[in-house]
C-alpha cells in the first residue's frame, strides 16, 4: 500500500515541464496582443509542420485594420529541433492559462493532450527562439532594433576663408581672402596711422580653378586649421575667419603650424613676394 501511494505522489509532483506519457511536443500556437479590442496576432506551428502567422491592427473593425498574413513550412527535423529547444528554454514551465489567453498565451499539444499557458512576459529564452519566426513574417513589428551605428561626421567643407596677419601694433595689415567664387584677393594695407597716400600698398586679385580651391580647403582642414587654439592677444597677430555652409568660426592662433602655413605661403608669395620672402 505504501509503495502504491509513493508511486501516485511521484506522478502528481512531476515536473511542470514534463510531457504526458513521455511524448514529444508536436504543435504550438502563440497568441499575442490585446484580443478583439486591440492589435493582436497568432503564430501557429501545426503537427504537419505548417507555419502560419496572422496579425490584425484593428480586429474589432470590419476590415481588421492593417492585416499581415504569411505561411511557410518546416521539415519534420526543423520542427522537432525547435520544439525540443523551446521545452529546454522553459516554455512548459510558464504559468497555466485558462480559456484562450490573448496576451502572451500559448496552446501546445502533445498527441491528444493540450495545455494552455500564459504570462505577462514570455521568458527571454523562449522569445529568443520565436522572434526570428515572428520577424520573418512581420519584420516591421518583430525585428529587433540593432544598435545604431555611430554616425560618421561629414568632412568639413569650407565655403570661403579669410586670413589676416598683423606683424605689430599699428603696423601694416595683410589680408588673404579665398572667396566662394574661386577668386583670391590679397591686400596689404598701409601703416595704420599713416596719413594720405593709397589705402593699400599691394592689392591683387586672381582666380583659381574650382578643383584648386577644393584641394586647398581640404588640405587646410586636414592639417588642423580648425583645431587652432586662440592666443589670447598679442603680436604678431594671425586671424582666420572660416565659413562652412551657414556656419562661421574665427581662429586667432599665436603662431601658424608649418602644415597650415605651407598651404598659404604660395598664395601669399604670389601676391607679395617681397614681403613674404
Amino acid at each position: 500500500m505504501t509503495a502504491t501511494l509513493a508511486l501516485l505522489a511521484a506522478t502528481f509532483v512531476a515536473s511542470p515541464g514534463a510531457l504526458p506519457d513521455g511524448k514529444t511536443l508536436d504543435a504550438l500556437s502563440y497568441t499575442f496582443g490585446g484580443g478583439p479590442f486591440g492589435p493582436s496576432g497568432t503564430l501557429s506551428i501545426a503537427a504537419d509542420g505548417k507555419v502560419s502567422y496572422n496579425f490584425s491592427s484593428a480586429p474589432s473593425t470590419g476590415s481588421g485594420g492593417r492585416v499581415v498574413k504569411m505561411e511557410w513550412a518546416f521539415t519534420k527535423e526543423q520542427k522537432a529541433e525547435l520544439f525540443g529547444k523551446l521545452v529546454e528554454a522553459g516554455l512548459l514551465e510558464m504559468p497555466e492559462g485558462h480559456g484562450v489567453p490573448f496576451s502572451n498565451g500559448f496552446v501546445v499539444s502533445s498527441g491528444k493532450w493540450r495545455l494552455s499557458l500564459s504570462s505577462v512576459k514570455v521568458p527571454d529564452k523562449v522569445m529568443a527562439l520565436l522572434r526570428p519566426l515572428l520577424a520573418q513574417a512581420h519584420p516591421e513589428l518583430w525585428a529587433e532594433n540593432p544598435e545604431p551605428k555611430p554616425i560618421k561626421p561629414e568632412r568639413l567643407k569650407l565655403r570661403s576663408l579669410r586670413y589676416t596677419y598683423t606683424p605689430k601694433a599699428n603696423g601694416e595689415v595683410v589680408s588673404l581672402y579665398l572667396q566662394p567664387n574661386d577668386t583670391v584677393r590679397y591686400t596689404r594695407q598701409c601703416v595704420f596711422n599713416a596719413l594720405g597716400g593709397p589705402l593699400y600698398v599691394v592689392e591683387k586679385d586672381w582666380k583659381l580653378t574650382t578643383k584648386e580651391t577644393e584641394t586647398l580647403f581640404e588640405a587646410l582642414v586636414s592639417d588642423g586649421l580648425c583645431e587652432l587654439e586662440d592666443s589670447g592677444g598679442g603680436y604678431p597677430k594671425h586671424s582666420f575667419s572660416a565659413y562652412a555652409g551657414r556656419w562661421s568660426a574665427t581662429f586667432n592662433p599665436k603662431e601658424l603650424p608649418d602644415k597650415v602655413s605651407s598651404h598659404l605661403l604660395p598664395l601669399l608669395k604670389k601676391a607679395d613676394a617681397e614681403f613674404w620672402k
